[in-house]
């Protein structure tokens, strides 16, 4: 059994470890791409640990903030034209008529043009 990591180590390192098959391809295609992109990859690394840091409001912040989940990501369809958003990108409409549904900003904006909005509600 591993031992846990110990945040008072001397030494400030990341090791990785391929678990599986899967992974080690994944190691070896980041490996590759950072030299035929002529990046290290430390400093591509570090980018995603300042961006995971900031996600997490640290310093000082936080420390207790969750983690997004990791998956597929929540996609809501816009009533109007019936594509795919992501959740983010939809709002919760309602319209003169008393009909209730969510929009996409393109929809949105021609309904407004159109005056058919009574109320624009947060995003679903």
């Amino acid at each position: 059994m591993p031992r846990p990591p110990n945040p008072n180590a001397k030494t400030n390192q990341v090791l990785i470890k391929a678990r599986d098959q899967n992974e080690v391809v994944k190691v070896g295609a980041f490996k590759e791409l950072c030299a035929r992109n002529g990046l290290a990859m430390n400093d591509v690394l570090m980018d995603k640990i300042t961006e995971f840091l900031r996600q997490h409001n640290w310093p000082p912040g936080n420390s207790q903030t969750l983690l997004q989940a990791f998956g597929p990501e929540l996609r809501v369809v816009c009533m109007r034209c019936q594509k795919s958003f992501r959740e983010t990108e939809v709002c919760r409409v309602v319209y003169k008529s008393g009909w209730e549904a969510s929009s996409c900003v393109e929809c949105l904006k021609k309904d407004k043009g159109k005056g058919l909005v009574k109320k624009v509600g947060k995003q679903t």
